[in-house]
């Protein structure tokens, strides 16, 4: 906590040895979010959501949100 740079190497550390752990996800994705990536915060959360959600309800719009999702880093801000 209050630690951002700190805790993004950590997190860096414990994805490559946790890899697709959405919790390890989820906290990176706020640590993003207080360093001010937030695009890139959305998309490694969204892809986190999409890689450990089984609910059938959404197989018709996983592969456009991974897409999207995908995407959100690809744009720079004007």
């Amino acid at each position: 906590m209050g630690e951002p740079v700190r805790a993004r190497r950590v997190l860096e550390k414990a994805r490559r040895e946790f890899g697709g752990d959405p919790v390890v996800e989820a906290f990176f994705a706020l640590v993003l979010h207080d360093l001010g990536e937030e695009a890139r915060a959305l998309r490694v959360l969204g892809r986190a959501f999409l890689d450990s959600c089984a609910d059938g309800r959404l197989e018709p719009y996983r592969e456009a949100l991974r897409r999207k999702f995908n995407a959100l880093t690809r744009r720079r801000p004007s």
